[in-house]
């Protein structure tokens, strides 16, 4: 099989690369740079998560994953027993961990963006008081980027788990931050991707042959806590391993679960480096790179 070249392009900024090959899907979140993927994959498309990064190749048609915002907003009093315990977007419900409602703003965020649900997540925040009618309430004011055109809604079961209550999100014109929100950057999951070695050239049949082998990845948990501090705050409680993938392409993947083994193909000639960053300084940590004395082609 042939692999295509695919540029990560812009002024700066972090993208997830999404496609299908035999019917597994893939994605990977990368930076600005190059990478390869198989010629055969389809439904390739691209999500901007922070800069202008765009994806284009000139071997597969790449398209942008449209992304809108919605304001998810309440004005609440003490309500003793009610909890969120779903975000809703089109016909998919996503169970939260129960979450006391309506004050606890920074807890929900989490529960919300610690879902392997990439559709939507919280990118910005805002709380506040105010009172209506003499009466105190609380104020919390949630943007929430979505991939697609359904509007998400946040579910809350009452003390007795006798009703909901369900609270729409609206459209927002745009994206940009408002300057009096807090900006939230969420993880995305990540689908190692593969490569190959079989490069297709313009006038003749090449294949290049080289020896690789397969290295294990422990991200440790002490690498993931101690990565915080940095002004790119996309690098906060992520690791990272940069290696020379089969396809001679220096790559750099980012991991943000610990305790999982992920596997890497690397060309013999090299070894992987896994590091992170604190304060805006690159360290390398604790994580535990593994030959795992097997060869391997993509």
């Amino acid at each position: 099989m042939a692999a295509c070249l695919v540029t990560i392009s812009g002024t700066s900024g972090i993208l997830k690369l999404n496609y299908t090959i035999s019917a597994v899907a893939y994605s990977i979140e990368t930076g600005i740079g190059t990478l390869y993927i198989e010629s055969t994959a389809t439904s390739v498309t691209y999500t901007t998560l922070s800069g202008d990064a765009i994806a284009t190749s000139s071997c597969l048609t790449i398209t942008a994953a449209a992304a809108v915002c919605n304001l998810l907003m309440w004005k609440g009093i003490t309500a003793p027993g009610y909890v969120a315990d779903a975000i809703i977007l089109g016909s998919e419900t996503n169970i939260i961990p129960d979450t006391i409602w309506p004050d606890n703003g920074y807890l929900l965020i989490d529960n919300i963006n610690k879902l392997s649900y990439d559709k939507l997540k919280v990118i910005g925040y805002k709380e506040g008081s105010s009172f209506i009618n003499n009466i105190f309430t609380y104020d919390s004011y949630y943007i929430l980027r979505v991939l697609g055109s359904d509007t998400p809604q946040l579910r809350v079961r009452n003390a007795d788990s006798t009703s909901y209550i369900y609270i729409q999100g609206s459209l927002l014109a745009n994206c940009t931050m408002p300057s009096d929100y807090q900006s939230i950057t969420p993880c995305y999951s990540q689908t190692p991707a593969t490569t190959t070695t079989t490069v297709a050239p313009t006038t003749t049949t090449t294949t290049v042959v080289v020896s690789c082998k397969v290295y294990t990845i422990v991200v440790t948990k002490d690498d993931l806590g101690n990565s915080t501090g940095n002004t790119v705050t996309s690098n906060n409680n992520k690791v990272f391993v940069t290696f020379t993938n089969c396809a001679g392409v220096v790559t750099t993947n980012s991991y943000v679960i610990d305790g999982l083994e992920y596997s890497i193909c690397v060309r013999s000639s090299s070894v992987p480096a896994a590091y992170y960053y604190q304060n805006n300084i690159q360290i390398s940590g604790t994580t535990v790179i593994t030959d795992a004395g097997a060869s391997c082609t993509s």
